[in-house]
């Protein structure tokens, strides 16, 4: 009994509530800077905890992959900054909402639980756009205002492509194909979708750490099997 209620004043309190991630890859220098200015370093992924308001950094050769709290993952190369301005997650439920910001730096992100609930409660943010995410995957490098920003929609781990919608002051986009993105410097301008090819999303994230997801890995080769096995039966 003692044991309910302690678990229930951790789970209950606000330094657990405002918890939204974990840094589960490091290379090089790595640092989260708090709301009150404090910077931590992540070292062997000890401090490795992310909070609401939290900013991960990276210096040069250097990348981190964060794991938020509905199976969301984020990975950031060199010179990049990522910001968890809210997040809030019913594990119960999968339930939640998330605004995100990449604010500088290439970047991967794959959508975990919150971004099926709709396309509002996922919220991904760079300083010339808002990105609206209804499971799936992007890429892209984020940049000062006037300096250029480029998102693309990908395939996720489970190869499927999903839909995101790109909001500036200029307009509004949405975005349905593998490899259709926009470039964007200046937000009063509607963006202008475009296909990039592989490998022009090659250059722009080649430093950035590949999304890799065990289980949907798993999965797709269980697929595989069961289509095989299936083939063999009917021939």
């Amino acid at each position: 009994m003692l044991k309910l209620v302690f678990l229930i004043l951790i789970i209950s309190s606000p330094v657990y509530a405002e918890r939204a991630a974990t840094i589960i890859k490091t290379t090089g220098k790595v640092f989260i800077k708090k709301e009150n200015k404090e910077r931590v370093i992540v070292s062997n992924l000890s401090n490795n905890k992310v909070f609401k308001k939290d900013i991960v950094t990276t210096g040069e050769k250097s990348s981190s992959q964060i794991k938020m709290y509905d199976n969301s993952i984020m990975s950031i190369g060199e010179l990049a900054e990522f910001e968890i301005d809210n997040f809030v997650f019913d594990y119960d439920k999968n339930d939640g909402i998330m605004d995100v910001k990449f604010i500088t730096g290439a970047f991967r992100l794959v959508s975990g639980k919150i971004a099926k609930r709709g396309p509002d409660m996922m919220v991904v943010r760079t300083p010339v756009a808002t990105i609206g995410i209804r499971g799936t995957a992007i890429v892209g490098k984020a940049s000062r205002i006037g300096s250029e920003n480029i998102i693309i929609l990908v395939k996720d781990p489970y190869g499927r492509i999903g839909v995101i919608t790109i909001r500036t002051s200029g307009g509004i986009v949405t975005l349905t194909k593998e490899n259709e993105g926009v470039s964007i410097s200046d937000p009063n301008r509607e963006p202008t979708i475009k296909t990039y090819t592989k490998e022009q999303i090659s250059i722009i994230v080649n430093k950035v750490p590949e999304i890799i997801d065990k289980q949907a890995i798993f999965e797709r080769n269980q697929y595989k099997k069961m289509f095989w096995f299936n083939w063999i039966l009917d021939y």
